[in-house]
């Protein structure tokens, strides 16, 4: 079972990273299961349950449905995450320094003092 939780990691990890597009697009080719993470974990779950696990047919196919479900789930969760991710980021990057020793300094001067202790000291 810990190969069949393999399986369904690599294969949403795969699509949420954007390896599948980024190999259609060097192959020139419009292949769906590259694409959707749903088809790509149900195949993927099917053929190792089936050639590696050796589980009976219904089973298996039971188990590539449920993944692909849950691969559905999984790639939301990491889209959204991401999403907060890339919002955060760029909070913190536009986000003035604040308690710099230097950044009154050099603001002090802009008006025609000299630059030379615009440096903060170690």
């Amino acid at each position: 079972m810990w190969g069949i939780a393999c399986v369904f990691i690599s294969s949403v990890l795969f699509i949420h990273l954007g390896l599948g597009e980024t190999i259609g697009r060097m192959l020139r080719t419009d292949f769906v299961l590259l694409r959707c993470v749903k088809c790509l974990t149900f195949w993927c779950v099917l053929g190792y349950s089936l050639l590696c696990v050796s589980i009976p047919a219904e089973a298996a196919v039971c188990i590539a449905f449920v993944c692909a479900y849950a691969a559905l789930w999984a790639e939301l969760l990491l889209g959204k995450l991401a999403n907060a991710y890339e919002k955060l980021s760029e909070d913190v990057a536009t986000e003035e320094p604040q308690g710099v020793p230097g950044a009154q300094r050099d603001q002090e001067g802009e008006g025609g003092e000299s630059q030379e202790g615009s440096l903060p000291e170690l």
